[in-house]
Protein backbone atom coordinates (compact mmCIF):
# COMPACT_ATOMS: atom_id res chain seq x y z
CA UNK A 1 0.00 0.00 0.00
CA UNK A 2 1.26 3.25 -1.23
CA UNK A 3 2.16 5.87 2.10
CA UNK A 4 0.18 9.06 2.22
CA UNK A 5 1.73 12.07 4.29
CA UNK A 6 0.37 14.18 6.79
CA UNK A 7 2.77 17.38 7.53
CA UNK A 8 2.97 19.24 10.53
CA UNK A 9 3.60 22.17 11.01
CA UNK A 10 5.73 24.38 13.18
CA UNK A 11 5.42 27.86 14.60
CA UNK A 12 4.29 30.83 12.49
CA UNK A 13 6.29 32.94 10.41
CA UNK A 14 5.79 34.38 7.07
CA UNK A 15 7.12 31.15 5.01
CA UNK A 16 4.95 29.07 6.34
CA UNK A 17 1.90 30.16 5.24
CA UNK A 18 2.36 29.76 1.35
CA UNK A 19 3.91 26.31 2.79
CA UNK A 20 -0.25 25.50 4.22
CA UNK A 21 -1.51 27.05 1.26
CA UNK A 22 0.23 25.06 -1.18
CA UNK A 23 -0.57 21.70 0.91
CA UNK A 24 -3.93 22.30 1.20
CA UNK A 25 -4.44 23.40 -2.31
CA UNK A 26 -2.68 19.95 -3.06
CA UNK A 27 -5.44 18.13 -0.95
CA UNK A 28 -2.79 17.36 1.76
CA UNK A 29 -3.24 17.12 5.63
CA UNK A 30 -2.22 19.50 7.82
CA UNK A 31 -1.84 19.53 11.30
CA UNK A 32 -0.22 21.99 13.75
CA UNK A 33 2.64 21.05 15.98
CA UNK A 34 1.14 21.57 19.71
CA UNK A 35 2.98 21.36 23.26
CA UNK A 36 0.08 21.25 25.81
CA UNK A 37 -2.34 22.11 23.62
CA UNK A 38 -0.87 25.18 22.46
CA UNK A 39 0.63 25.93 18.98
CA UNK A 40 3.71 25.54 19.35
CA UNK A 41 6.84 29.05 19.37
CA UNK A 42 10.07 29.49 18.04
CA UNK A 43 11.55 28.21 21.79
CA UNK A 44 9.48 25.03 22.02
CA UNK A 45 8.92 23.97 18.31
CA UNK A 46 11.41 21.02 18.30
CA UNK A 47 9.80 19.60 21.76
CA UNK A 48 6.65 18.90 20.22
CA UNK A 49 3.67 16.68 21.95
CA UNK A 50 3.79 13.47 20.37
CA UNK A 51 1.02 13.25 17.22
CA UNK A 52 -1.09 10.14 16.57
CA UNK A 53 0.24 8.31 14.02
CA UNK A 54 -1.78 5.87 11.42
CA UNK A 55 -0.99 3.70 9.41
CA UNK A 56 0.32 4.29 5.99
CA UNK A 57 0.52 7.64 6.69
CA UNK A 58 4.26 9.57 7.52
CA UNK A 59 4.33 12.20 9.54
CA UNK A 60 6.57 15.02 7.38
CA UNK A 61 7.63 17.69 10.47
CA UNK A 62 8.09 20.95 9.19
CA UNK A 63 10.36 23.04 11.03
CA UNK A 64 9.06 21.44 14.29
CA UNK A 65 9.76 17.84 16.19
CA UNK A 66 8.28 15.73 18.95
CA UNK A 67 9.76 13.46 21.06
CA UNK A 68 8.80 10.58 19.35
CA UNK A 69 10.49 11.82 16.01
CA UNK A 70 12.98 9.16 16.01
CA UNK A 71 10.96 6.78 13.38
CA UNK A 72 13.29 6.60 10.20
CA UNK A 73 9.81 6.69 8.10
CA UNK A 74 9.29 10.05 9.30
CA UNK A 75 10.20 13.21 6.89
CA UNK A 76 12.33 16.11 7.75
CA UNK A 77 11.38 19.49 6.00
CA UNK A 78 13.57 22.24 7.89
CA UNK A 79 16.89 24.38 7.38
CA UNK A 80 17.24 26.15 11.25
CA UNK A 81 19.17 22.53 12.99
CA UNK A 82 22.40 20.53 11.82
CA UNK A 83 21.50 17.48 9.99
CA UNK A 84 18.47 19.64 8.65
CA UNK A 85 18.09 18.50 4.72
CA UNK A 86 18.52 22.45 3.86
CA UNK A 87 21.06 23.34 6.92
CA UNK A 88 23.90 23.44 5.57
CA UNK A 89 23.29 24.59 1.67
CA UNK A 90 24.20 28.38 1.00
CA UNK A 91 22.78 30.81 -0.67
CA UNK A 92 23.97 29.43 -4.04
CA UNK A 93 21.24 26.47 -3.37
CA UNK A 94 18.20 28.47 -1.61
CA UNK A 95 15.64 27.05 -3.06
CA UNK A 96 16.10 23.37 -2.10
CA UNK A 97 17.27 24.48 1.20
CA UNK A 98 14.61 26.37 1.73
CA UNK A 99 11.48 24.75 3.66
CA UNK A 100 9.29 25.76 1.51
CA UNK A 101 11.56 24.19 -1.76
CA UNK A 102 11.50 21.12 0.25
CA UNK A 103 7.57 20.81 0.06
CA UNK A 104 7.63 21.93 -2.72
CA UNK A 105 10.11 19.21 -4.27
CA UNK A 106 8.48 16.70 -2.47
CA UNK A 107 5.43 17.30 -4.20
CA UNK A 108 6.17 17.87 -7.30
CA UNK A 109 4.39 20.65 -7.52
CA UNK A 110 5.63 23.61 -10.13
CA UNK A 111 6.88 26.52 -8.16
CA UNK A 112 6.38 29.94 -8.95
CA UNK A 113 8.86 33.06 -9.79
CA UNK A 114 7.59 34.44 -6.15
CA UNK A 115 7.89 30.75 -4.48
CA UNK A 116 11.24 31.35 -6.04
CA UNK A 117 11.82 34.71 -4.01
CA UNK A 118 9.80 33.59 -1.07
CA UNK A 119 12.41 30.65 -0.85
CA UNK A 120 15.55 33.19 -0.84
CA UNK A 121 14.12 35.77 1.96
CA UNK A 122 13.38 33.08 4.19
CA UNK A 123 16.32 31.02 3.42
CA UNK A 124 19.02 33.85 3.19
CA UNK A 125 17.81 36.87 3.44
CA UNK A 126 21.28 39.00 3.39
CA UNK A 127 22.23 37.47 0.14
CA UNK A 128 18.86 37.68 -1.09
CA UNK A 129 18.37 41.67 -0.33
CA UNK A 130 22.01 41.65 -1.79
CA UNK A 131 21.18 40.28 -4.67
CA UNK A 132 22.95 37.22 -4.62
CA UNK A 133 20.52 34.20 -5.22
CA UNK A 134 20.59 32.79 -8.37
CA UNK A 135 17.50 34.21 -10.22
CA UNK A 136 16.21 36.21 -7.90
CA UNK A 137 17.27 40.10 -8.01
CA UNK A 138 17.91 42.29 -4.86
CA UNK A 139 14.88 44.36 -5.61
CA UNK A 140 12.95 41.92 -6.26
CA UNK A 141 14.03 40.27 -2.32
CA UNK A 142 13.70 43.81 -0.81
CA UNK A 143 9.84 44.69 -2.64
CA UNK A 144 8.59 40.78 -1.42
CA UNK A 145 10.03 41.21 2.32
CA UNK A 146 7.95 44.73 2.15
CA UNK A 147 4.99 42.96 1.15
CA UNK A 148 5.13 39.84 3.25
CA UNK A 149 5.50 42.44 6.08
CA UNK A 150 2.16 44.39 4.80
CA UNK A 151 0.27 40.96 4.78
CA UNK A 152 2.08 39.78 8.20
CA UNK A 153 1.61 42.72 10.35
CA UNK A 154 -1.53 44.55 8.52
CA UNK A 155 0.87 47.96 8.18
CA UNK A 156 1.02 50.00 4.71
CA UNK A 157 3.52 50.20 2.78
CA UNK A 158 4.43 53.76 3.71
CA UNK A 159 4.54 52.76 7.71
CA UNK A 160 7.03 49.94 6.73
CA UNK A 161 9.07 52.42 4.56
CA UNK A 162 8.63 54.95 7.51
CA UNK A 163 9.62 52.69 10.48
CA UNK A 164 12.86 51.59 8.06
CA UNK A 165 14.17 54.78 7.83
CA UNK A 166 13.88 55.39 10.91
CA UNK A 167 15.68 52.36 12.41
CA UNK A 168 18.45 53.38 9.24
CA UNK A 169 19.00 56.65 11.29
CA UNK A 170 18.97 54.81 14.73
CA UNK A 171 22.00 53.16 13.35
CA UNK A 172 24.59 55.57 12.98
CA UNK A 173 23.98 56.59 16.68
CA UNK A 174 23.63 52.71 17.89
CA UNK A 175 26.20 51.36 20.74
CA UNK A 176 28.35 48.63 20.19
CA UNK A 177 29.80 45.58 21.78
CA UNK A 178 32.74 43.52 20.55
CA UNK A 179 31.97 39.59 19.80
CA UNK A 180 34.81 37.54 17.98
CA UNK A 181 36.55 41.00 17.44
CA UNK A 182 34.38 42.52 15.57
CA UNK A 183 32.12 45.66 16.31
CA UNK A 184 28.15 44.49 16.76
CA UNK A 185 24.94 47.23 16.84
CA UNK A 186 23.55 46.41 19.89
CA UNK A 187 19.65 47.22 19.48
CA UNK A 188 18.75 44.99 22.24
CA UNK A 189 17.11 47.39 24.17
CA UNK A 190 15.00 48.41 21.41
CA UNK A 191 11.60 47.69 21.80
CA UNK A 192 10.57 45.60 18.84
CA UNK A 193 7.15 44.33 19.95
CA UNK A 194 6.48 40.49 20.31
CA UNK A 195 7.30 37.70 17.39
CA UNK A 196 6.42 39.01 13.61
CA UNK A 197 5.62 42.64 14.54
CA UNK A 198 6.32 45.67 12.33
CA UNK A 199 9.16 46.81 14.27
CA UNK A 200 10.95 43.39 14.33
CA UNK A 201 10.40 42.78 10.80
CA UNK A 202 11.46 46.49 9.40
CA UNK A 203 14.72 45.80 12.34
CA UNK A 204 15.58 43.09 10.52
CA UNK A 205 15.79 44.08 6.98
CA UNK A 206 17.53 47.32 7.65
CA UNK A 207 19.78 45.46 9.55
CA UNK A 208 20.55 42.62 6.71
CA UNK A 209 19.93 44.81 3.74
CA UNK A 210 23.16 46.89 4.69
CA UNK A 211 24.71 44.14 5.78
CA UNK A 212 25.49 45.28 9.93
CA UNK A 213 26.95 42.84 12.21
CA UNK A 214 23.99 43.30 15.10
CA UNK A 215 22.39 42.13 17.74
CA UNK A 216 18.60 42.31 19.26
CA UNK A 217 16.00 40.99 21.52
CA UNK A 218 12.38 40.49 21.66
CA UNK A 219 9.86 37.47 22.63
CA UNK A 220 8.82 35.43 20.15
CA UNK A 221 4.98 34.85 20.82
CA UNK A 222 3.06 35.89 23.59
CA UNK A 223 2.55 32.36 25.04
CA UNK A 224 6.76 32.78 25.30
CA UNK A 225 7.88 34.79 28.36
CA UNK A 226 11.82 34.45 27.42
CA UNK A 227 13.32 37.18 25.34
CA UNK A 228 14.93 35.32 22.64
CA UNK A 229 18.68 37.63 21.47
CA UNK A 230 19.26 37.26 17.93
CA UNK A 231 22.78 37.78 16.07
CA UNK A 232 23.02 38.86 12.36
CA UNK A 233 26.22 38.83 10.24
CA UNK A 234 29.45 37.63 9.97
CA UNK A 235 29.45 33.53 10.43
CA UNK A 236 32.52 33.89 12.37
CA UNK A 237 30.67 36.41 14.59
CA UNK A 238 27.50 33.91 15.14
CA UNK A 239 29.65 31.30 15.88
CA UNK A 240 31.60 32.77 18.67
CA UNK A 241 28.27 34.25 19.96
CA UNK A 242 26.90 30.98 20.18
CA UNK A 243 29.85 28.91 21.17
CA UNK A 244 31.13 31.88 23.73
CA UNK A 245 29.50 34.85 24.12
CA UNK A 246 26.23 33.78 25.36
CA UNK A 247 27.66 30.59 27.56
CA UNK A 248 29.48 33.44 29.57
CA UNK A 249 26.35 35.89 29.51
CA UNK A 250 24.53 33.24 30.82
CA UNK A 251 21.98 32.83 28.14
CA UNK A 252 20.68 29.18 27.46
CA UNK A 253 19.06 27.38 24.57
CA UNK A 254 21.40 28.87 21.92
CA UNK A 255 20.77 27.99 18.35
CA UNK A 256 23.25 28.61 15.39
CA UNK A 257 22.60 28.64 11.58
CA UNK A 258 25.88 30.71 10.44
CA UNK A 259 25.25 30.23 6.94
CA UNK A 260 22.17 31.50 6.93
CA UNK A 261 23.96 34.63 9.22
CA UNK A 262 22.14 34.53 12.53
CA UNK A 263 22.14 32.51 15.45
CA UNK A 264 20.83 33.46 19.15
CA UNK A 265 19.99 32.12 22.39
CA UNK A 266 17.02 33.09 25.43
CA UNK A 267 17.47 34.80 28.71
CA UNK A 268 16.50 33.29 31.18
CA UNK A 269 13.85 34.53 33.63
Amino acid sequence: MKSRFVFVIGARDPEELRIVQLLKSAGQEVIYASVNGVRVNPRNAYRADPIERKTSVVPVWVECRSRDTENQEDVIVDHHRPNDPGYALSYKDFFKASSLGQVINLLGIQPTFQDFVTAATDHCLCDALQGLCPGVPGQSAHEHSIAQTVTTTGASETEIIYQMSHFKKMIREAPTIVIDGKEVLDFRLTNIGVGYSLEYLCLRQVLLGAPHNSIIAHRVSPEEPMMRVVIYGDPNVVIAFTESWAPKNNLVDTFCVPGRRFGGAYLPL
